[in-house]
């Protein structure tokens, strides 16, 4: 798929490779989020200690009705997660509608709901409402086995100084592994060390090993890499091309879930307008 954001030209590749063109001498004037991560639930009953939107088996339930998602525009990549977003009772209809709409959903969920709703799950991302998978490892051993069919398209997250240093470089070993930086927590010296010396060292073995912006930032991975890489791979900083969108309190923030800056979504009538106001609040 190829469209136009503003000044740049943006091709998404079948296996999830994202290219953007600027023409040269000109910085990128983004007009709508290229992706979103967009919490549409709190009810959850992992009970994980270091849930940051501290959803339990008591949380409630987002409208996926809302206005805000009509005005989504193909191309557009939405992190889908919670809570658990498989408890969402109209998940499957809002996939749909998405799917008509050119909309790319990816799903997050633990480890735990995946192995419970496997089947379905595998569905879903046949029928291709479903583009990407996450599953969520969290602090404990990995415990689930991934269909061949779908085994492309997983990508397991793991929590830098919560995940045991141990699942997360044999799972990189054999899987695509996203590293999230800790939200709850400053990770110890032993894990971030460890992992900088699996990078460094073992590079060959890793699968695929990608980054958040703040796993970026705790484990300084732009010392890890010459500059061409780094300017090749960086996809840019929270909220210059990204957002977060939290649909249970009908707010909008940049993608590090900066709460301190929200933008109710009753005051934005689309979703570029919403992506206007959290842009100008990134870059000034």
């Amino acid at each position: 798929m190829i469209y136009r954001n503003g000044n740049t030209t943006v091709l998404l590749c079948p296996d999830g490779t994202k290219i953007r063109h600027t023409p040269d001498g000109q910085i990128p004037q983004p007009v709508r989020p290229e992706s979103i991560d967009i919490k549409i639930t709190d009810y959850c009953e992992n009970n994980c200690w270091f849930c940051y939107e501290h959803s339990n088996n008591k949380g409630t339930h987002s409208d996926l009705q809302h206005p805000i998602l009509e005005t989504l525009e193909a191309g557009t990549e939405l992190a889908i997660g919670g809570g658990n977003p498989l408890s969402h009772p109209d998940i499957e209809s809002f996939l749909k509608r998405m799917k008509t709409k050119g909309v790319i959903c990816n799903l997050t969920v633990h480890q735990n709901d995946y192995n419970f709703a496997k089947p379905y799950i595998i569905r879903l991302m046949i029928d291709r409402y479903v583009h990407g998978l996450g599953i969520s490892v969290g602090d404990k051993e990995c415990n689930v086995q991934i269909a061949d069919k779908i085994k492309d398209r997983v990508l397991f997250h793991t929590i830098l100084g919560i995940t045991p240093l141990d699942v997360i470089t044999e799972l990189s070993q054999r899987n695509k592994v996203l590293l999230l930086g800790s939200k709850r927590l400053q990770p110890n010296n032993d894990a971030i060390n460890g992992l900088r010396d699996f990078i460094v060292n073992k590079s060959e073995l890793i699968v695929g090993l990608y980054f958040d912006n703040l796993a970026c930032e705790q484990l300084d991975v732009r010392s890890l890499v010459d500059t061409e890489t780094w300017n090749k791979r960086y996809m840019g900083g929270d909220g210059i091309f990204t957002m977060y969108i939290d649909l249970v309190k009908e707010y909008g923030y940049t993608s590090s879930v900066d709460k301190s800056v929200s933008y109710a979504l009753s005051e934005s009538p689309n979703i570029r307008n919403l992506f206007a106001q959290i842009r100008q609040n990134t870059i000034g």
